[in-house]
C-alpha cells in the first residue's frame, strides 16, 4: 500500500505536477510492480497531451472566421464555456434552420414525451430519441449555469421544491435551449 504524504491526503492536487513528480519517485516491493507503476504514470501524461492538443485545436476553430463570431455570442450565456459552445456549433451547424426553441430543444433531446388520447394529454419524462453529446453538455452546463446565474438559481430552486436536483436540471437545461436560441 502507497502511504501518501500530508500535503496529498485530502484529495487536492492529485494528478498535478507535484504529485505526478512525487509518484515517479515511488519505490515498490517488486520490481514489476514499479515498473507497472511508472507505465501508468506514462499513459496519464500521454493522455494530458493529448486533451492539451485538442483543446488547442478547438480554440484554433474558435477563432477561425467561421465560428468566432458566434463564440462570443454563445459563451454569453451562463454555464458555457468555450468547449461546450464549440460543441453547440459545431452540432447546431446553422441554428436558422429550427423554426424555433422548441424545435431545437427537440433536435437536443429536451422535450417531455407526450401520451395523448381523446382529451387526455399526459407529459412525461424527456425523450429517449436525442443528440446525445449536445444533451450532455448542456445539462452539464446547466448545473453550472444554475448557480452562476441569479434568474436560473431561483428556477433552480423552485424546482427543487417539487422534484429531485436531476429532473430540475433538465428544466435548466431547457431553459438555456431557449436562451441560445435567441442568439
Amino acid at each position: 500500500m502507497i502511504e501518501f504524504p500530508k500535503e496529498f491526503e485530502n484529495g487536492n492536487g492529485h494528478w498535478s505536477k507535484r504529485f505526478i513528480k512525487w509518484l515517479k519517485t515511488i519505490q515498490l516491493q517488486y520490481s514489476t510492480e514499479t515498473d507497472s507503476l511508472q507505465l501508468w504514470i506514462k499513459e496519464a501524461e500521454r493522455q494530458c497531451e493529448i486533451l492539451l492538443e485538442a483543446t488547442k485545436k478547438i480554440k484554433d476553430l474558435s477563432t477561425s472566421e467561421r465560428y468566432s463570431k458566434n463564440i462570443e455570442l454563445i459563451r454569453s450565456v451562463p454555464g458555457i464555456g468555450l468547449i461546450t459552445g464549440m460543441i453547440l456549433l459545431v452540432k447546431i451547424e446553422e441554428i436558422t434552420r429550427f423554426e424555433n426553441s422548441d424545435k431545437l430543444a427537440g433536435f437536443i433531446g429536451l422535450i417531455p414525451t407526450c401520451h395523448s388520447s381523446g382529451e387526455r394529454d399526459n407529459k412525461g419524462e424527456i425523450i429517449p430519441r436525442r443528440h446525445n453529446s449536445m444533451r450532455k453538455t448542456l445539462i452539464e452546463s446547466s448545473w453550472i449555469a444554475a448557480r452562476r446565474d441569479p434568474a436560473l438559481c431561483l428556477s433552480f430552486s423552485k424546482y427543487c421544491k417539487r422534484m429531485e436536483p436531476n429532473k430540475a436540471v433538465t428544466r435548466i437545461a431547457r431553459k438555456l435551449v431557449n436562451r441560445i436560441f435567441l442568439f
